[in-house]
């Protein structure tokens, strides 16, 4: 269970989508692991941020989060869609680089999530569960919130004394277009 203080929220809609569905939820705790890695190493690598995996890494029906400072990379195939967020408190930005702009920040995460994006892709027990995604150009985010209504494995991510970062990997299953609204070429 993800602490409450830990800023995510579950929603009102909780039991009748764990209900509906519970195979994805499984799936994605079956990679927990993997993700946990790949945040890690990411944030590690590209934010030079001495990290460890925080308690509570759960895969969850809905989730949401108040942002003070992140990033969200989509990516998709003819099968899902999916949302990697990456996100940390104001605290964490002055405590490690306090000489950068926020919006510099914010690109850094979003590299972050690019590069947990590129690692998860590498790894074949991911591609084994979602094949190969095509990703989109990272989305900052200051100082709002950030809703997955679909199965989401989200969990926080400690820089010691300097705060606490957050991720998030949502993802659904492509919707397919009515047959009426296909567009076909002759």
């Amino acid at each position: 269970m993800i602490p409450r203080d830990a800023g995510f929220r579950r929603s009102s809609r909780y039991s009748e989508v764990v209900a509906a569905d519970t195979s994805l939820g499984e799936a994605l705790q079956a990679l927990v692991p993997t993700f946990k890695l790949c945040a890690l190493q990411a944030m590690r690598d590209v934010l030079r941020m001495p990290v460890v995996a925080g308690p509570g890494w759960v895969p969850l029906p809905e989730f949401s989060l108040s942002v003070e400072m992140g990033a969200a990379v989509g990516f998709t195939n003819s099968g899902w869609q999916c949302q990697c967020l990456v996100a940390t408190e104001s605290r964490m930005h002055r405590a490690l680089r306090p000489d950068l702009d926020p919006e510099i920040w914010v690109d850094g995460l979003g590299e972050a999530g690019n590069t947990i994006c590129g690692l998860l892709q590498s790894r074949e027990e991911f591609q084994t569960a979602f094949g190969s995604l095509l990703q989109t150009p990272p989305v900052g985010l200051l100082d709002g919130s950030f809703r997955f209504r679909d199965w989401t494995v989200a969990g926080p991510v400690v820089a010691s004394s300097v705060g606490t970062a957050y991720f998030a990997f949502g993802v659904r299953h492509q919707r397919k277009p009515d047959s009426a609204q296909e567009t076909k070429t002759v």
